[in-house]
């Protein structure tokens, strides 16, 4: 067994499915190799150094759903008859199979965040999650088939039944961006494209879970008829032909581990200073937060890095408010006040719904305190490239918190409302208005200048 078997093993060749399946060793070299693209998938998305855990996820993952998949095959429920193959199959060589498809999750690996926008890099991290997933069930079918000497068609309905089970359970655990049923909040491109690649995936789980079913009941496992056309003495000498594990192979095994030797100093700096921030800023430390931000480059941390809290997935803490607060107190950098002032134009509104839970999150202006306020202003008249576009994002929020205090007073017949927001707030209100309108009449005198220019462009034209 050599580096040619593992290749031919990757595009479903029988004699190198049943030369691993035979070979003692090679569950060593899939277990090296499930090590290796645990590397892949975390190199640039975990500190790795602090929580190296995150290593043995896929170990644990791959063990997990090897045995359920193991289990399904064995011990389905079915009409058909159980002899044959099927009970002769053993675990540690199905195992090793298993684990030699890991080295497909090297396609992870391309930092695809370092050359495209944020959308794009989820477009094509998603793009890479599919090629990897329809791979390894195309495979796991082939390796099935193989072993069980069934037809492709009825181990890929048994494959697919799993596979359908398995993204239904990771979707409804997984947290997902809030899904927007009445309207409110702003999601990023990448957050748009993660919800709606969930959504449609949960959709398709449901539909054709009882296609699976029902083909798998029908299909799986062989029955004694489809043995009987297969040459099995042909197939068994041919895994007991199985080569000692050739010295390339292993040396190949172990590079794969050996090169993050070289990548890990590239990209961990950036993840520990990631987690240095999330940690202070979920802690509420804060003003720690925001000097450990300033005192490095935006480039020290992960590309499209985005700081607690993640608005599009329904975090509630730290408060955003709060955070903005000690961006505009403490001695924050330009490009720390540039990053949050964009996490306000996107996330500042004040409802928004949760799918799974149905739950109502209220945040925003209506949670600043009269001097938080007033400090936020001051900070936007201060920047005037920005601060009248981000006011202009803010109306309507105030609008909403306007309208519900003046519906209150006609319920309540009061010239107070529930609010009661003393006169500094109200203040403050008036000149976010004030600069918003900034924004608004130049947009309206552009408009205006480009209405006009365009019949003497026509004239000229002409």
């Amino acid at each position: 067994m050599n580096i040619r078997t593992l290749l031919k093993y990757w595009i479903g060749n029988r004699k190198a499915i049943l030369q691993i399946a035979k070979q003692p060793h090679a569950l060593w070299i899939g277990l090296i190799f499930v090590f290796s693209a645990g590397f892949a998938r975390e190199y640039d998305a975990e500190d790795l150094l602090h929580e190296p855990w995150f290593l043995f996820i896929p170990l644990v993952a791959s063990i997990g759903s090897s045995l359920l998949l193991y289990f399904v095959i064995r011990f389905f429920p079915s009409y058909s008859k159980k002899d044959g193959p099927v009970n002769s199959l053993r675990y540690s060589s199905f195992l090793a199979l298993y684990w030699m498809t890991a080295p497909l999750a090297w396609l992870y690996a391309f930092p695809v965040e370092r050359f495209f926008t944020e959308g794009d890099a989820v477009r094509y991290n998603l793009n890479l999650l599919g090629i990897v997933s329809i791979w390894r069930v195309l495979l796991i079918t082939r390796v099935i088939s193989v072993l069980c000497r069934s037809s492709l068609f009825a181990a890929f309905c048994i494959v697919m039944l799993f596979a359908d089970s398995l993204a239904l359970g990771l979707i409804y655990y997984t947290p997902l961006p809030v899904f927007n049923i009445m309207g409110g909040i702003h999601l990023t491109d990448g957050e748009n494209l993660v919800l709606s690649s969930g959504l449609m995936i949960g959709f398709l789980g449901v539909v054709t879970f009882p296609i699976w079913l029902i083909t798998s009941i029908c299909f799986w496992p062989p029955a004694r008829k489809d043995l009987n056309q297969l040459n099995t003495v042909s197939q068994l000498e041919e895994a007991s032909s199985t080569q000692p594990m050739a010295r390339s192979l292993w040396l190949f095994a172990f590079a794969s581990l050996a090169i993050w030797c070289f990548i890990l100093p590239l990209t961990q700096p950036e993840q520990q200073n990631r987690r240095q921030v999330e940690r202070l800023l979920r802690a509420g430390k804060l003003q720690e937060a925001v000097a450990a931000m300033s005192s490095l480059k935006k480039n020290d941390f992960p590309p499209h890095w985005d700081p607690p809290p993640h608005i599009g997935y329904g975090e509630r803490s730290p408060s955003l408010a709060d955070v903005l607060d000690a961006t505009i107190t403490g001695k924050s950098a330009p490009w720390v006040q540039e990053l949050i002032l964009k996490k306000i134009m996107f996330h500042f509104h004040r409802y928004e719904y949760e799918m799974h839970r149905f739950r109502s999150l209220e945040y925003g202006i209506d949670e600043m305190s009269a001097a938080q306020l007033q400090r936020l202003i001051d900070l936007l008249e201060s920047r005037p490239e920005i601060g009248p576009k981000l006011a202009a994002s803010l109306m309507p929020e105030i609008d909403n918190i306007l309208e519900n205090e003046l519906e209150e007073k006609e319920q309540t017949g009061s010239e107070k409302s529930r609010s009661n927001k003393n006169t500094a707030w109200r203040e403050a209100i008036d000149r976010l208005v004030k600069l918003a309108e900034q924004h608004n009449s130049k947009n309206a005198s552009s408009e205006e200048n480009n209405s006009e220019e365009l019949p003497i462009t026509e004239e000229a034209d002409q």
